[in-house]
């Protein structure tokens, strides 16, 4: 009989994803227009999900081009609710279950954003710096600046550990997921490669 399968992760864990107008450390306008969340078991099963569009306070031409990535409208967005009316939920929901670590595929960007927010999150370690190790040593980072690697996007990380990219990219729950695919997929790599010690 086949041994159980380890655990992935220590204790449940929240994996997010966020949408924006812009780049926080560039562009002065950039607010959340979508937020969501996928929860993981400790074997990484989803066991429940968040998703929320946030109704934008400025809608200047500028953030034109980062919803047009989204594939978001303003006609969509400035139907729902401002991001004062959205957060208890979001923070609710995170409450409900017992404000576990979160992480984010560029957890970098999206702590930012959720610190703008005014959302109080506890983070574990990034998905995407965690992935560089197994894509470089797979030859799998392009090269950037300075003869460093670039940091990976989502869909090179998906294609690199043969995870279908969840659909629609660019979509926060779509992200989300596909995010918690990869840290499941470096979780299983990690364990794989860790000595056994026999009985």
């Amino acid at each position: 009989m086949d041994p159980t399968p380890p655990q992935l992760f220590g204790r449940p864990i929240i994996v997010l994803d966020t949408e924006t107008t812009g780049i926080p450390h560039r562009d002065h306008w950039t607010e959340c227009v979508e937020w969501a969340a996928v929860l993981l078991d400790r074997d990484g099963t989803e066991l429940d999900h968040f998703s929320a569009l946030i109704r934008p306070a400025y809608t200047g031409p500028e953030i034109q081009a980062a919803l047009d990535v989204n594939h978001l409208t303003l006609d969509i967005l400035m139907s729902q609710m401002p991001l004062a009316e959205v957060l208890p939920s979001i923070s609710g929901w995170l409450r409900k279950h017992g404000d576990p670590y979160c992480t984010a595929f560029n957890v970098g960007f999206d702590s930012k954003i959720c610190t703008l927010m005014g959302l109080n999150v506890r983070w574990a370690s990034c998905t995407m710096l965690r992935a560089m190790g197994p894509m470089g040593a797979a030859g799998a980072l392009q090269p950037g600046r300075y003869g460093k690697p670039k940091w990976p996007r989502l869909a090179e990380a998906c294609a690199h550990f043969e995870i279908p990219q969840q659909e629609p990219a660019h979509r926060a729950l779509a992200d989300a997921r596909s995010a918690a695919l990869v840290a499941c997929a470096i979780r299983r790599a990690e364990l794989a490669a860790t000595p056994t010690v026999a009985p």
